[in-house]
């Protein structure tokens, strides 16, 4: 019986052995989920620094330190990886305990049956004994089940998007407990792309789902030609304006998500308009109220018929004087002189309504008139009824400059 006891105690004491190496088992496992999932992490990262730095969007030290990183979630890997087998072979070391503890106590069992057939006391330990036997197992059947869990977890580290794209922002940090349905990476589709375009609505009558555009981002010498693919049924009741799009192939990445592009609509034959040069455009107050002008419109110098030249008597130091006769300065006493003023023309400022426009021209959409002479050149002095006069007009100034008889502005 003394020795029945002690095989007993011993058992208890291999038992809890087992718990405890089962215990250190399951601790170290999580540990090695943990690195592995550092490490898988740290590869992805990796690879996409690789695509980043051929890009341009990384510097190479930025691209070093997560490989550095890299090798060391490598490392610990390998660490935890031979800490858990050494946990592993210390479970099932204490197994062998137990079974060896289960082995001495049947045969203590035995001896007592044999010995003692009638002892209640020598039964009340057997059944103590199978007793502990099925705790032991149930509780490797719980180890068991743990691990299988843990297995399932694992396969919830992998992450697949719904589209095909590039990452553009992490929205949380490693190691951080997510919930169904949060937002962790922010992901962009940018092959093909899609390219918006404000447009005015007097133009959306000629623009619809299969127009031809070129895109371009800084040189409009090497476009990407595509077709509109929606006109979308809004227009900005203030702007007056209406968005449209096309779906660019974008396979070279030339385009990026949230860069400003240039889009040039072929909207077809090109309607009679009235154009001037983008130079001949001025911007002049606009009344908002009876005494305010706070803001401003647009306007054109153009040519209007002046009246007949005369001759009127002017002070060479002060050209404000102007008299009809003979006379002297009324400021500095000194005799007047004759000069010819007026001409065949003189400067008009017309307000102008201003439509499509490109790199050179501009569309009047109200303000002119088919014939009109507009005036290009010389517009920071000129002021309204200055005499103008028109002259051919080169890379370098006027062509020809005007006659000792001739005054007034060149346009």
């Amino acid at each position: 019986k003394s020795e029945l006891s002690s095989a007993e105690s011993q058992l208890q004491e291999a038992k809890d052995s087992v718990k405890e190496a089962e215990a250190a088992y399951l601790d170290q496992q999580g540990d090695v989920q943990a690195a592995a999932a550092e490490a898988a992490y740290a590869v992805k990262k990796v690879d996409r620094d690789s695509q980043l730095l051929k890009g341009g969007f990384i510097s190479q030290q930025q691209e070093d330190l997560d490989e550095t990183a890299l090798k060391s979630k490598q490392a610990n890997l390998t660490s935890q990886n031979a800490m858990l087998t050494q946990a592993e072979e210390a479970v099932s070391s204490a197994r062998a305990s137990v079974s060896e503890m289960e082995s001495r106590i049947q045969s203590r069992k035995s001896a007592v049956h044999q010995a003692i057939e009638s002892s209640k006391t020598a039964q009340d330990a057997v059944s103590v004994a199978n007793a502990a036997v099925q705790t032991a197992r149930a509780a490797e059947l719980e180890a068991m089940q743990k691990k299988n869990s843990s297995a399932v977890v694992q396969g919830y580290t992998r992450i697949l998007s719904q589209v095909r794209g590039v990452v553009l922002k992490r929205l949380v940090g490693p190691g951080t407990l997510v919930q169904p349905g949060e937002a962790i990476l922010q992901v962009a589709q940018i092959n093909p792309i899609r390219i918006q375009a404000v447009v005015a609505e007097q133009d959306l009558a000629r623009i619809h789902v299969g127009t031809t555009v070129h895109i371009w981002a800084n040189n409009p010498t090497n476009t990407v030609a595509a077709h509109i693919t929606s006109v979308f049924p809004y227009a900005d009741p203030v702007a007056h304006t209406a968005t449209v799009e096309a779906l660019v192939s974008n396979q070279l990445r030339r385009f990026l998500p949230g860069e400003a592009l240039r889009m040039q609509i072929d909207t077809g034959k090109d309607m009679e308009v009235l154009k001037v040069p983008n130079r001949a455009i001025v911007s002049i107050p606009k009344a908002t109220s009876a005494v305010l002008a706070d803001s401003t419109t647009s306007a054109v110098w153009v040519m209007q018929v002046a009246k007949p030249q005369r001759t009127v008597w002017t002070c060479t130091m002060h050209r404000q004087i102007q008299e009809t006769h003979p006379g002297r300065c009324p400021i500095c006493g000194w005799k007047l002189v004759p000069e010819k003023v007026g001409g065949k023309w003189r400067a008009h400022l017309a307000p102008v309504t201003l439509g499509n426009s490109n790199s050179h021209y501009t569309v009047i959409l109200t303000g002119l008139k088919p014939g009109e002479q507009v005036i290009t050149h010389g517009l920071s002095s000129l002021r309204e009824g200055d005499p103008v006069m028109s002259t051919p007009w080169g890379e370098h100034g006027p062509k020809e400059m005007p006659g000792p008889h001739d005054t007034g502005h060149l346009q």
